[in-house]
């Protein structure tokens, strides 16, 4: 059975450069400057760099005849460094086969089969990485002679377990297996069928394809990785070609050798015999349509088993030196690459395993800037040594903020003679960053300034944020001494009345008033009574 659900060529990866500005800047300048969507999409750039290249339906056809592909195709088939590289790329990784375990697990527990086979590719070792759908036979024991009967008991006793039934037909019992990996939540899709006829057939085909060896096992996953990426293949198909060859013996491995075999057999023939019954054609699973389109591609990758460069003669007299590139594949046809730089050249010719010319015979020695400008000559500039002065540049410009910012912060005052020295030193760099004979650095300048100008206007807006709470605090005190004097004032001169009362009352004034009192008491009295 094949199942894809996305066009992922596993030979190519997407190659995306580093965003100098993202990292530097951050993620909210980079959006306050380029948007949102731009930030968006740069993110997703650098996060999937390196990762299996995804095509859309309509980008398949040109994506396996541009150069890219072509590239990695034949360094696969010539280079065994590459071809290791792809398989770990190929083969299951370690949580897929967490999965697979614990799923065997489970239906051991539920299903308590007399016999269970793990057919498909999963069992027999050919599966590739990400592979989803598992093909089970399942003996329920001799009580069980009849297949709907033992299809019915199957679902009945996956019931309550963590295999869900999702449908059940006539030869098979098609369930879903769920749970978490390392914290991730994980899926097998399961086609489960009783050991009768279809399923027997299978166990057959398990019998055979999984005694083959690693490197056939290997050489099959790359098969069906090449294949799948234009032509929905089967597996059984692809096990019975590699099943039925022996390796080349001129590449260094065995992987290599039995995939270029099996390449030149597709190119050749289409009649492929079941090794469990020699009157059965696996090679019908294809139709004619399929089959020319294959064996097409076949030649067209066995052709890359011998291949060479043909870089330009003209060189643009820079630093790396670029070149028009073409690859002549073994028909001598060309297949024209556009240009490349020498860092560039010499890794194609590194993948390939080609002998590097000797115009670009320094490029994989040569990493320090100083060297490179002797090789070069002093008045061509790198085009790595440019992005390498550009980022100093900025690093320096971010550091000189920095400390500047810092400075005001501790003195309060931009005039101190340690922040003027860093404006200095700032303007020396801008100065140095505009005067220089590089283009390309000349228009930086005003991004070098920009960083260094964000740290000033945060330290103006410092000092001026600190000079207001200042003032307030000034007001403050000055407020609260106002308060303390007029308290001070008007104690005083309570004072002085109080004294004043004091000196004029007089003995008559007393006896008069304790008269008043008297007389309205007795009054009181006599009203009472």
């Amino acid at each position: 059975m094949v199942r894809s659900s996305s066009n992922r060529c596993l030979f190519c990866e997407y190659q995306h450069p580093r965003n100098h500005f993202l990292e530097l800047f951050g993620s909210e300048a980079y959006s306050e400057l380029f948007g949102s969507e731009a930030l968006t999409h740069a993110r997703n750039d650098l996060e999937r760099a390196g990762k299996p290249l995804e095509l859309e339906d309509g980008e398949v056809d040109s994506h396996i005849t541009s150069p890219g592909h072509l590239i990695s195709l034949a360094a696969m088939l010539r280079n065994r460094t590459e071809c290791d590289r792809i398989l770990r790329r190929l083969r299951p990784s370690e949580s897929q086969k967490q999965l697979l375990q614990k799923c065997k697990a489970e239906l051991q527990r539920v299903l308590k089969p007399a016999a269970i086979w793990w057919t498909g590719s999963i069992g027999k070792g050919t599966s590739l990485s990400g592979s989803h759908d598992v093909d089970v036979c399942v003996s329920l024991g001799g009580g069980y002679v009849d297949m709907e009967h033992a299809v019915r008991e199957i679902a009945s006793r996956l019931q309550h377990s963590a295999i869900e039934v999702r449908r059940v037909e006539k030869k098979l019992v098609f369930a879903l297996f769920k749970t978490c990996i390392g914290g991730d939540s994980c899926a097998l899709e399961l086609d489960i069928l009783p050991n009768f006829e279809f399923g027997q057939a299978q166990v057959r085909h398990w019998k055979v394809f999984s005694e083959m060896n690693a490197a056939q096992k290997d050489s099959v996953r790359i098969l069906k990785a090449w294949s799948r990426l234009s032509l929905k293949t089967p597996g059984i198909l692809l096990e019975a070609v590699v099943h039925q060859s022996l390796p080349c013996a001129s590449v260094a491995s065995d992987v290599q050798g039995y995939f270029i075999e099996a390449l030149r057999a597709l190119s050749s023939r289409c009649q492929w015999p079941d090794p469990t019954d020699r009157t059965v054609d696996l090679g019908r699973s294809l139709q004619p349509e399929a089959w020319q389109k294959l064996q097409g591609l076949a030649k067209d990758t066995l052709v890359l088993c011998d291949v060479k460069l043909e870089p330009s003669d003209w060189c643009k007299q820079s630093y790396p030196c670029i070149h028009g590139l073409n690859l002549i594949d073994g028909d001598g046809r060309r297949h024209d690459f556009g240009e490349r730089d020498g860092y560039g050249i010499v890794e194609i010719y590194t993948r390939l395993s080609l002998r590097i010319p000797p115009h670009f015979k320094d490029y994989p020695k040569v990493k320090d800037h100083s060297h490179r400008q002797d090789v070069c000559g002093k008045d061509c500039l790198s085009f790595w040594g440019e992005e390498m002065l550009m980022d100093e540049h900025r690093r320096r410009s971010i550091q000189l903020g920095d400390r500047y910012l810092e400075l005001v912060k501790k003195f309060q005052d931009e005039s101190h003679p340690l922040v003027v020295s860093v404006m200095q030193d700032a303007e020396s760099l801008m100065a140095e960053c505009s005067g220089h004979p590089s283009t390309k650095i000349q228009e930086q300048s005003a991004i070098v300034a920009m960083l260094f100008s964000w740290k000033v206007e945060e330290a103006g807006a410092h000092l001026e944020s600190a000079k207001k709470e200042q003032e307030q605090r000034n007001r403050r005190v000055a407020a609260m001494r106002a308060e303390e004097r007029r308290a001070s004032e008007q104690a005083a001169v309570h004072h002085q009345h109080n004294q004043e009362d004091v000196r004029d009352s007089s003995p008559c004034e007393t006896m008069i008033i304790a008269i008043v009192l008297l007389a309205a008491f007795v009054q009181w009295l006599l009203n009472f009574h």
